[in-house]
């Protein structure tokens, strides 16, 4: 009977154990919880995408900024634990009102030195919100 018990206690801990890291591995986050569109006053938006030279979008419409927020907003983001230095980006989001920036690299996002995986046909989503920005443009 003993026997059982201590087989049945070592079951519980095991369960107990996969249980809690599973539930830490699929744990979704969300690093924009500060992010508040009346805080913001405008977003420059750089990125390389285009015409192989740098461009830049200073957004400072309210409906543009709403619009950029949410997008960042409600995208679902799987923490990396390996934090690695980032050669390159397509776009950088600096924001006047928030003290973050948001680099945006394929299925990549990185916001205060952390790296996020998301799903990368959002990115797409993205591109269209920014040809859409009519705020006003300059190459850098």
């Amino acid at each position: 009977m003993r026997k059982y018990c201590i087989i049945l206690i070592i079951i519980l801990f095991l369960a107990i154990g996969f249980i809690g890291y599973l539930n830490v591995k699929s744990q979704k986050v969300k690093p924009l919880t500060d992010l508040n569109a009346d805080d913001i006053k405008s977003i420059i938006i750089k990125t390389q995408m285009f015409e192989n030279s740098p461009q830049e979008k200073i957004v400072t419409d309210n409906e543009e900024i709403r619009e950029v927020i949410e997008y960042f907003t409600k995208l679902k983001y799987n923490k990396l634990n390996e934090q690695v230095e980032e050669n390159g980006w397509q776009f950088w989001l600096i924001f006047d009102g928030w003290d973050k920036d948001i680099i945006c690299t394929g299925n990549f996002v990185i916001v205060d030195g952390y790296r996020y995986e998301v799903k990368s046909e959002r990115g797409e989503e993205f591109l269209t919100i920014y040809k859409s920005i009519k705020s006003s443009t300059s190459d850098n």
